[in-house]
């Protein structure tokens, strides 16, 4: 009896101490990388290489992603809008030209007269060019090319829009990945000890101090954590396959730690006061509404006159043969110019453009609120994003000191079946309830860090200037002012 004793905390002495080895403290930023994930990667895993990681994902996506790819190309054609808007201020020159052959043949009817029929072919040329040009139209067109280019604005600021929606989408996924990291780590760790109990139970039945019972649920614990570490490397794959079709960027190493990415010194109304100024959404509202007010004065014309100019040159060549000629008589025949100015002033077209200036009135109408409501949703945002992080802050620390009740408890339940007041299955549940905890300081700083990167998206600073990245992206900019010159 004494000999199984000593068997039997021989036994569980080991699993105490493996189990010791292996429960590690994690802190917010969850510097620490795990010697498991460091041996696999084979790559020195700092905060700061998990940084770069981050920034060299958020850099492929900028350059690779298929939603902001395809935006560009709107907006190249968007840019063309000015363009078309410019033509208005320009004349329209436009060239003729006309070929006219006749034939005609005479002759006399008189009895008396036997002169032979005459014959005479005639070939007009004429060539012309005309120009035309409006010189008033009470302001309608600098109206429509203030309306064009505000609205290539607006479709700007939504691009930059899309391009911050794309960074803040390969945080949150990084974020993910890294957090179904720590679940495999986690459930590693679970693993491995569940099968040193399968160890202590065996060696234990054997020694008569414990009922095959015990072995029995070690073996089916073990079955079924391993049967969840499988699922959460497949669901980690996955992950990986979705950040690398969302930014081309493949994950060369598995992550192990989270990037702050938001400055928390900010309060609540200084970001909301960033957010006004920077977030591309509202920009975007109040350059719709701008260019919709603008519409307003495009549509101005009843009532408003109309100055034209056109300058018109033409000139005409007339070829004439007569039959039997070898050559014939080729010789300039007119030139004429013309040049006129016209005042148009409408007085009644049924209605028409007094309906669009309501339309276009309604519509700006609308723009405002439009743009107020965009802007209060934000303020909104703002406000639920800052109460989620605060409570992942919260909840990080709760879990973190849950995580130590739950170590110490697994201490003690080990401790009590060694002396038999314990059962197998007590122990197995005060493993299972440590790696529970254990994934809740996970689940916690994944919700802290997803709220982070919304909080610098929403106040617009989510973009390569702020973050300090490379940005080859589409220079809209550029394109815009090479398109502008065109005609």
């Amino acid at each position: 009896m004494y000999a199984k004793s000593l068997l039997l905390l021989g036994c569980l002495g080991l699993t105490l101490a493996a189990d010791a080895s292996q429960v590690k403290k994690q802190d917010i930023n969850h510097k620490e990388v795990s010697s498991d994930s460091a041996r696999d990667s084979k790559q020195p895993q700092s905060a700061q290489s998990q940084k770069n990681l981050l920034f060299a994902a958020m850099e492929s996506a900028l350059k690779n992603n298929k939603e902001t790819l395809a935006m560009e190309k709107d907006l190249m054609a968007d840019h063309e809008e000015h363009v078309i808007a410019m033509s208005r201020f320009r004349p329209d020159v436009s060239a003729n030209t006309k070929y006219q052959a006749s034939g005609s043949k005479a002759w006399s009817s008189l009895k008396n007269f036997k002169a032979k029929p005459s014959r005479s072919n005639s070939r007009l040329k004429t060539y012309g060019v005309e120009v035309k040009q409006n010189l008033f139209r009470g302001g309608a067109d600098a109206a429509g090319l203030k309306e064009a280019d505000l609205r290539i604005g607006a479709k700007q600021y939504q691009y930059e829009e899309k391009k911050q929606e794309v960074l803040d989408k390969t945080a949150t996924y990084y974020y993910a990945i890294v957090a179904k990291a720590e679940e495999i780590e986690n459930l590693k760790v679970l693993y491995n000890s569940r099968k040193e109990s399968i160890d202590v139970a065996e060696k234990m039945f054997e020694a008569g101090a414990a009922k095959e019972l015990d072995v029995l649920q070690a073996k089916a614990a073990a079955a079924e954590t391993e049967a969840k570490l499988t699922k959460a490397k497949s669901e980690y794959i996955a992950y990986c396959s979705e950040f690398e079709e969302l930014t081309g960027y493949k994950m060369p190493f598995t992550p192990t730690g989270f990037v702050m990415l938001f400055n928390e010194s900010i309060s609540e109304n200084q970001a909301i006061d960033i957010a006004l100024k920077r977030n591309p959404k509202i920009i975007r509202y109040a350059e719709t509404l701008s260019a919709a007010k603008a519409a307003i004065k495009k549509v101005n014309t009843e009532f408003t006159p109309s100055v034209d100019a056109s300058y018109s040159f033409n000139q005409a060549y007339d070829s004439s043969t007569k039959k039997g000629n070898r050559v014939g008589d080729k010789k300039f025949n007119s030139k004429e110019h013309s040049f006129t100015i016209g005042l148009t002033l409408p007085i009644y077209d049924g209605g028409q453009e007094r309906a669009k200036k309501r339309q276009y009135i309604d519509l700006a109408e609308r723009a405002a609120v439009e743009k107020e409501k965009e802007t209060e949703n934000i303020k909104t945002q703002i406000h639920s994003e800052y109460a989620a992080l605060r409570a992942a802050k919260q909840n990080i620390d709760s879990a973190q000191e849950a995580v130590a009740m739950r170590e110490r408890a697994l201490q003690d339940t080990q401790k009590e079946y060694k002396v038999g007041a314990k059962i197998m299955d007590d122990v197995l549940k005060a493993q299972g309830e440590l790696c529970e905890a254990k994934s809740l300081v996970t689940q916690a700083k994944k919700e802290y860090f997803t709220a982070q990167g919304k909080l610098k998206t929403l106040i617009g600073e989510m973009n390569p200037q702020r973050l300090k990245i490379a940005d080859s992206s589409f220079d809209y900019k550029a394109d815009f002012k090479k398109t502008s010159k065109k005609f």
